[in-house]
């Protein structure tokens, strides 16, 4: 309550302080508020990055959000008061009017970015009387308690939060928007505050390893059914007994369940007082998947947690927000640990996040559905992604934020693949190219190129995948070449024939395999024309092939003249190798990738 209470009081007092000094005066303001939390909210995550090797890690992100919402605001408008000395008379109602409306529209993001600010604080559930998250009195359909979002009266996080989505969505827009990394910041706040104790912390340190990497996927896979798992139904505040019941979790009708087995590195524990890793303490919001349904980014907490409470008596737990977590770990170890998360049917998954900041990719297509038992066991472990950072930079990424190559890669068509990019009719596809060769329905090498509705095939005579030489796997990254172009590195460089030889590294940093072939997509008049080419095994008649894109019928300039076309990568590696990187014969490129190749 006294947080509403100093919410309210500071945009009245902002809004009729505004109002004084006239419209013209109250737009500069507007102005100048809008960079500053542009500012703010475009940048704190970069310096969170460089803060938190000197100072707490709960304390570096409400610091470098409002200390540069200050700075920003103070600089630009000292600047406007003393380069623009005129002013616009206007008659006293437009003025006075005009002039309360510009300071409200001020106040509300001066508030705002306050308010965010205090809520990021590591300062418990409730922060001045004021929980962005209350429990209802009656529980839901399915015993489990709910819990409601009390937003402040005024709204200035809100109106903030959207205010900038809305901008990076438009006139300042760029390859990854605000809204894909938080597609409701407010919530996010709340959701990675909601912690177990106060001095829990909120982010990764480090000054003992790089948490904001430390968070892998080693698999994730989309559940077909309900999950057998445990329930506690008393509250630990109410019943120290802890007495758990066998459940089947049934998503919602239109939902479904995507399960991610995450490993947590050692520098992302808590520490105690004495600064020494002790155990991972966290509760179910601190889990975030973040995704997209259809164009529209969304993001779920997890509501099932896996080998993280031995108590339980089973693998698996169905979790409320505020339960606590501790997981006990050694240094130097790795805690591994399953969460699922009930997402819309049609929810695309781009990333998941572990506290604030440490994040990873999902990348490739998702392991098989498991069985209405809740068995994971056949899911697919190979074909996954794994790293977190913002893009490449002289082939290192940066310290936090979700990769910007995950914004380029078409994540479902990514990864340990041997699939073609569609059916192709084995009759039209012969008919074309450069000697190319089938086995059966299976593209073994060579070239094809044409029209894409003519190449397409269906039914039980079309090609759908390449052939895989003995001993080895086939690694396939899909991306944009456009976007691609915004990375540093330019290892994906494909403008004016500057052409590089492309190489897969292992997690050795040594050990390189050379492009084995590649495909692309682009309009031209139209329609869509395709090509493809693959060298095939160790014995093929293309060994002269030498690990560069040579395109017989596709332009060079076609590739980044659009943003849906599409190029992929083709690599033959040795099975069961993980593929960290993609590299060029300069050493530039990507690093950070964990595609495990399967056995």
């Amino acid at each position: 309550m006294v947080l509403q209470i100093l919410a309210l009081a500071f945009v009245i007092g902002i809004t009729a302080m505004q109002s004084i000094y006239g419209l013209f005066s109250g737009m500069i303001m507007v102005f100048c508020s809008i960079v500053a939390a542009v500012a703010a909210l475009g940048f704190f995550e970069p310096l969170v990055g460089l803060a938190s090797n000197y100072i707490h890690p709960s304390y570096a992100a409400p610091g470098a959000l409002v200390v540069v919402f200050i700075l920003t605001l103070v600089i630009l408008r000292v600047l406007a008061d003393n380069l623009i000395r005129g002013n616009i008379r206007l008659p006293k109602y437009v003025d006075t009017g005009g002039a309360a409306v510009c300071g409200f529209i001020s106040a509300q993001i001066c508030v705002g970015i306050l308010m965010m600010g205090m809520l990021l604080l590591p300062l418990g559930e409730r922060t001045m009387m004021y929980s962005v998250y209350e429990e209802r009195s009656e529980p839901g359909p399915d015993g489990r308690p709910e819990f409601k979002r009390v937003k402040l009266w005024t709204r200035s996080d809100d109106f903030t939060a959207s205010l900038i989505s809305m901008l990076s969505n438009g006139s300042l827009r760029a390859e990854l928007s605000f809204a894909d990394v938080y597609p409701d910041f407010p919530q996010w706040v709340a959701w990675s505050g909601n912690t177990v104790q106060v001095h829990t912390y909120t982010a990764p340190t480090r000054d003992k390893g790089d948490g904001f990497k430390a968070l892998k996927v080693a698999k994730w896979w989309q559940q077909n059914g309900g999950v057998e798992a445990r329930y506690r139904k008393e509250d630990p505040r109410r019943s120290i007994a802890a007495v758990y019941e066998d459940r089947t979790y049934q998503p919602e009708s239109g939902n479904r369940l995507i399960g991610v087995t995450l490993d947590m590195g050692d520098a992302i524990l808590d520490r105690n007082s004495e600064g020494r890793q002790a155990m991972h303490r966290f509760r179910p919001t601190m889990l975030r998947l973040v995704g997209k349904i259809r164009s529209r980014p969304v993001q779920y907490f997890a509501q099932i947690i896996g080998n993280a409470d031995e108590k339980a008596g089973g693998p698996l737990r169905i979790v409320n927000m505020n339960n606590n977590f501790a997981t006990k770990a050694e240094e130097g170890s790795t805690t591994t640990i399953d969460a699922y998360f009930e997402v819309d049917r049609d929810f695309t998954p781009a990333f998941v996040e572990y506290r604030r900041f440490a994040r990873a990719a999902l990348i490739g297509k998702p392991g098989s559905e498991s069985g209405d038992d809740g068995d994971q066991a056949s899911a697919n472990t190979g074909g996954t992604i794994r790293g977190s950072g913002r893009g490449s930079r002289g082939g290192s990424q940066s310290s936090s934020g979700i990769m910007r190559f995950v914004d380029v890669v078409d994540v479902q068509n990514s990864g340990d693949i041997d699939d073609l990019p569609f059916s192709l009719n084995r009759t039209a596809a012969a008919s074309g190219g450069e000697n190319p060769e089938f086995e059966g329905r299976l593209f073994a090498s060579g070239r094809i190129f044409g029209d894409r509705s003519q190449l397409r095939g269906a039914g039980p005579g079309s090609v759908r995948k390449m052939k895989i030489p003995d001993g080895y796997r086939i690694c396939q990254i899909r991306y944009s070449p456009k976007k691609a172009l915004s990375l540093a590195g330019r290892v994906f460089n494909t403008v004016g024939r500057t052409l590089n030889q492309y190489s897969a590294v292992e997690e050795d940093g040594r050990t390189k395999h050379l492009l084995a072939g590649y495909y692309a997509i682009v309009k031209r008049g139209g329609k869509e024309r395709f090509e493809l080419f693959f060298k095939g095994g160790p014995d093929s008649i293309h060994m002269n092939f030498r690990g560069m894109l040579d395109f017989k019928d596709i332009r060079l300039s076609e590739l980044t003249a659009r943003d849906d076309a599409i190029l992929g990568l083709i690599f033959l590696v040795p099975k069961g190798v993980t593929i960290t990187g993609v590299e060029n014969q300069k050493g530039q490129g990507v690093k950070g990738l964990n595609l495990r190749m399967g056995d």
